[in-house]
């Protein structure tokens, strides 16, 4: 299911850990950073309020292993790219073990598409079965160079061939559209 990670970032690599956020409470807190003076924490600020002068939000984060959705070419192309958090399968199972009636709807519908299992594998410091969790997926920028050094560094694994033709499978039924590289229309060894 894993190889060693290649030379460039690519879909579907395993990053040892990023932030990701977790927006489930209206107000926000808002970092107030103003022209001149001492940066403020401004709290209680509604969707409708007027913001704070250059607002940075305060956000409740986790700090998870990830997997990269964007695809190659994005990642090659582009300054952001969209990442899942890798969380613990056995957590995820947990949630459904209530009764018969919820262990059948785990196979179905969003709580079925929504996820990505991947296998624990020590070699590469994958210690306990893991689940890609599409509900969660964040964007993070990749434009300057620290931050792709970070993600280039970080990284554990890349799915294989086959693997991440599963992963893209599963992400096309998430997001409803199916992707394709960039490459697709290009003659084939054998094509006519």
């Amino acid at each position: 299911m894993l190889l060693p990670p290649a030379g460039h970032l690519q879909q579907g690599d395993v990053i040892r850990r990023l932030f990701f956020s977790v927006i489930g409470q209206v107000p926000f807190d808002f970092l107030s950073t103003p022209e001149s003076g001492p940066a403020k924490i401004v709290r209680g600020v509604y969707p409708t309020d007027a913001t704070p002068p250059k607002p940075k939000a305060l956000l409740p984060v986790i700090a998870e292993p990830g997997i990269i959705v964007s695809q190659t070419c994005d990642l090659a192309h582009g300054s952001f790219l969209l990442a899942a958090p890798l969380l613990p399968m056995r957590d995820r199972i947990k949630q459904y073990q209530k009764n018969e009636d919820e262990k059948r709807e785990v196979g179905k519908q969003e709580r079925y598409l929504g996820f990505f299992p991947l296998s624990k594998q020590p070699e590469f410091e994958i210690e306990e079965d893991l689940v890609a969790d599409f509900r969660r997926i964040c964007s993070f920028e990749i434009a300057a160079k620290p931050d792709r050094d970070y993600l280039l560094k970080e990284r554990l694994a890349s799915l294989t061939a086959d693997a991440r033709a599963v992963f893209q499978h599963k992400l096309s039924n998430w997001f409803g559209r199916y992707a394709v590289d960039d490459n697709w229309m290009a003659p084939r060894d054998g094509a006519p």
